[in-house]
């Protein structure tokens, strides 16, 4: 069993400091912050938090320490094994044909040591964050055992058999003009979405000066407000995705090999991410609507092992991973063509056969909200003989009705356009979402089972919503198709069929 590098000791110990004089500043700074605190009172939990402090960083040292002692790897002809742990030792197994995904992951603090965390994970679970080993290793041995691991997944014997040196194609680089359009992109999208609410606003001011010409809903320094509000997150947003793209996504490569896909990126935090074309589950090709509208769209592959958390709720956790951040909607196919030509989308053949499905429940909910609001205020307004009051609240009430339910309407009128999907013999291409347009292209033996969902009414019409399951990287491992015939049952049923 090989130890990790040596250098982990001065690594941890770095880290270590660095954890505990955070805490320490924290502390001290949020005691001093309370104006009942007297100087001498400051002086006395300083020093109590300094020797907590030091304590702690002395603990955390030892640990780390031992955790170098006792914690090592080994690669054998078949499987990778790894015993981690102090107090607790684990010690796990995984063998070669089992790995879905190789991650090399290189912090700010990893670099300064030319150190970097191996992940390898077997697909065991679904998400990427409880890989089955973890090495911590000088980079430059980190790569050899990639690279060694790739041999053995190959089946080939490393030490009787020299590998002529593989084929790597440079198939999509993140250059800085994307990246700027990826940044217009954002701005326009958090621009639209605020003017469309300052519209709303503007709309229901108008209302109010024509019911009550007294009634000022917005006046000049509200207004004033607004558009400095605007103005401050468009800026923000500016710089938000100048941080993510040029330090998150720095140096975006995607390589191709005969057997794999290796993915690189980032400043601070270095990624490299291996992973062999039979372990991707999906491709999806995303589009919002402001993508859609200037004709980009993102890719994303899910493979168990690789992906960044997207939703930090942890009931709700999705991993989001990338396959190409931007690109132009004319270049997708020739992309995935490229790289995976067996998930190239084929053209939408089963549209969704009925628009009023999509509307008929939310319309009937915010009709009955509507209404039983409208009728309790006006009575209640009406009772307190307050008539210009009633009606002014009767025309806002109505006048958000109407916002939203037009707001409805232009949605569902998009699921309506986009819902539908085409089968082919060895795989399934499926078109949803709304505003957000998503396609989604799954092999034929990555499929797990599929149901169908509907209503006795809407099964009166041969109307219902197929939901397809399959193994993914999120906790949620299916895609819904909305609205389609009844006969398309048979067909996915035959995808099941092997």
């Amino acid at each position: 069993m090989k130890h990790f590098s040596k250098k982990i000791i001065p690594y941890f110990i770095l880290r270590n400091a660095l954890i505990c004089l955070g805490l320490f500043a924290l502390f001290v700074i949020e005691f001093q912050l309370d104006e009942e605190v007297t100087l001498d009172e400051t002086a006395v939990f300083t020093k109590y938090a300094l020797i907590i402090a030091i304590v702690g960083f002395i603990v955390l040292s030892v640990y780390r320490y031992l955790y170098y002692k006792t914690s090592g790897y080994k690669l054998t002809d078949t499987q990778v094994i790894c015993t981690i742990g102090v107090l607790f030792r684990k010690q796990s197994f995984v063998e070669y044909e089992r790995i879905h995904a190789i991650n090399k992951k290189q912090g700010l603090i990893q670099q300064m040591f030319n150190l970097a965390s191996l992940t390898i994970d077997s697909g065991s679970t679904n998400t990427a964050h409880t890989a089955e080993i973890k090495i911590i290793e000088d980079v430059n041995l980190i790569d050899e055992l990639v690279d060694k691991i790739k041999k053995y997944q190959n089946k080939e014997v490393i030490e009787e058999v020299v590998q002529e040196e593989k084929t790597v194609n440079n198939i999509y680089k993140f250059e800085k003009k994307k990246k700027l359009s990826y940044c217009l992109l954002n701005i326009i999208t958090v621009g639209f979405s605020m003017l469309i609410v300052y519209t709303i606003l503007l709309i229901i001011d108008g209302v109010l000066r024509l019911t009550a010409q007294v009634f000022d809903f917005i006046t000049f320094e509200v207004l004033s407000f607004l558009l400095l509000a605007l103005a401050i997150t468009v800026v923000l947003t500016f710089i938000g995705s100048l941080i993510s793209v040029f330090i998150g996504y720095y140096d975006f490569t995607l390589k191709k090999t005969p057997d794999s896909i290796n993915i690189n990126y980032g400043l601070f935090e270095k990624h490299s991410n291996t992973f062999s074309y039979k372990r991707i589950k999906s491709v999806r090709i995303h589009q919002s609507l402001i993508k859609r509208i200037f004709g980009y769209a993102e890719l994303t592959v899910d493979v168990i092992g690789y992906g960044e958390v997207s939703n930090d709720e942890a009931k709700e956790k999705e991993l989001k991973g990338v396959l190409v951040p931007l690109c132009k909607l004319s270049e997708v196919n020739d992309i995935i063509k490229e790289i995976l030509p067996n998930y190239v989308p084929d053209e939408k053949e089963h549209k969704s056969i009925s628009y009023f499905a999509f509307t008929h429940i939310p319309f009937i909910f915010i009709s009955i909200f509507t209404g039983i609001t409208l009728l309790f205020t006006n009575v209640y307004l009406l009772y307190l003989k307050l008539n210009n009051y009633a009606l002014i609240t009767s025309v806002v009430i109505c006048l958000i009705y109407i916002l939203i339910t037009l707001l409805l309407v232009i949605i569902q009128a998009f699921h309506y356009h986009n819902h539908g999907l085409t089968i082919k013999d060895h795989k399934i291409t499926l078109y949803r979402g709304g505003l957000i347009k998503e396609t989604v292209v799954i092999l034929k033996e990555n499929l797990i089972s599929i149901e169908r969902e509907t209503t006795k009414h809407r099964a009166k019409k041969g109307i219902y919503t197929y939901i397809i399951h399959y193994k993914n990287n999120n906790a949620k491992n299916t895609i819904k198709v909305k609205n389609l015939s009844k006969e398309l049952e048979n067909e996915l049923i035959d995808l099941l069929i092997f």
